[in-house]
């Protein structure tokens, strides 16, 4: 249970506060922190970790840098071995950025679809609902490809609300 916390969560990063009385309840209980944490978040594959390298390296920054965008042919990806966990740390890394709110990433291929990464679970909701999706923890999906400034739109938007 407690491994699952810490995944779904990016190892705590996006936690609230009953998120961590769970988790101090299991650790309480005999969860092991230490041997979840290397294990879930600091272990990775050889094949997602060049996928995502390699995505970060062709990683642009658009709309005055509020979004990181990434194009990826998901076919190739899949195709040398990676997952589809790659799209949410590659995504986590560009949030990590000062300038940047929104991590998007187009994917063409057998699934075309475009991915929509956040921090701000309010903004994310009303660019969600305008694409007709639903968000799920930290992210939601649009089954097209979209254009980064149809997304630029509706954070400015929402930033003038």
């Amino acid at each position: 249970l407690y491994a699952g916390l810490a995944f779904e969560s990016d190892g705590f990063y996006n936690a609230d506060s009953a998120l961590f009385i769970v988790a101090s309840e299991l650790i309480t209980l005999g969860a092991n922190h230490f041997e979840c944490m290397r294990s879930l978040i600091h272990t990775e594959s050889l094949a997602n970790l060049r996928a995502r390298a390699i995505m970060l390296q062709n990683m642009r920054l658009v709309a005055d840098g509020k979004i990181a965008l990434f194009d990826v042919s998901l076919d190739d990806l899949l195709a040398n071995g990676a997952d589809n966990t790659i799209f949410a740390r590659a995504a986590s890394d560009a949030l990590r950025l000062p300038t940047v709110n929104i991590a998007l990433i187009r994917c063409s291929g057998i699934a075309c679809k475009t991915l929509v990464y956040g921090q701000n679970s309010s903004n994310l909701a009303k660019i969600a609902k305008k694409f007709d999706t639903l968000v799920v923890g930290n992210n939601f999906a649009i089954e097209k490809i979209v254009e980064p400034t149809e997304i630029f739109t509706e954070i400015m938007q929402n930033e003038k609300k």
